[in-house]
């Protein structure tokens, strides 16, 4: 599995700024050999899964690469619509942590895609739905289950201690 970033108005070679430097550190990250590159369609045609900061982003990959629009996300969206599988599936364990992770990943993604454009219908919604759909406004990559009063059982979908 391999990770990697750009940007779609990246500065080619640029350093990572100050404050994405600190954020980096602080969550365990090496910033010290980052360096920007503009994002490609050819670095788009050759991922499994694209997460954007931004809505602007997604839109320039998908136009760079239309058929990009079926793993190409905002971190929030992709957040949001893997919560919404987990509430109507009622299974959190979508990824098992338990022989090939990197396939996992790659089955869970048209499963999050299929989400998009998904919503409870009203009536069927409970209170803690509504109150957390309305209410919530944590970072979209706090785990579930550290928020208020959600429940306290550990979500099998991050692998690790």
């Amino acid at each position: 599995m391999r990770f990697s970033s750009a940007g779609t108005i990246a500065a080619e070679g640029q350093r990572m700024p100050e404050q994405a430097a600190e954020l980096s550190v602080r969550y365990g990250g090496d910033p010290s050999e980052h360096q920007a590159r503009f994002l490609t369609p050819g670095i788009i045609q050759g991922v499994d899964l694209v997460l954007t900061m931004a809505r602007e982003h997604r839109s320039a990959v998908v136009r760079a690469v239309p058929r990009a629009n079926r793993f190409t996300f905002t971190i929030r969206e992709f957040a949001a619509l893997f919560e919404h599988l987990v509430e109507v599936t009622g299974d959190e364990k979508h990824i098992a942590c338990d022989g090939d992770v990197p396939e996992q990943l790659r089955a869970l993604i048209p499963l999050v895609a299929a989400q998009r454009g998904v919503t409870l219908p009203p009536r069927t919604r409970t209170t803690t739905t509504w109150s957390t759909r309305t209410a919530d406004r944590r970072p979209p990559t706090t785990p579930r289950a550290s928020r208020p009063g959600a429940p306290s059982s550990r979500s099998s979908s991050r692998c690790g201690p």
